[in-house]
């Protein structure tokens, strides 16, 4: 799957942020990095809900459980960096 330039960026953030390369936050290693990746493509790159699943290769359930329990609870101050500069609206 390619993807579109603002992913890339988004994954490059998230990966810089928790010290991990882009390829790692996919592939669930580090935990919050990936919750991250997964809230920020729905939230800031807007990206279809089947499309994240396909790319972090679980259920689109699975990215809607992840997308709300960020959504439910305060944010770490790695997503809160991740939502200033990837500009996420609440």
């Amino acid at each position: 799957m390619r993807a579109r330039p603002l992913i890339r960026r988004l994954m490059t953030c998230v990966a810089a942020l928790y010290g991990i390369s882009p390829t790692t936050v996919v592939r669930r290693v580090h935990r919050e990095a990936y919750h991250t990746a997964v809230w920020l493509l729905r939230r800031a790159a807007n990206e279809p809900l089947n499309t994240v699943a396909v790319r972090f290769g679980v259920s689109p359930s699975r990215i809607s459980k992840i997308q709300a329990a960020i959504e439910s609870t305060p944010l770490t101050p790695a997503q809160q960096q991740a939502m200033a500069q990837c500009k996420v609206k609440q």
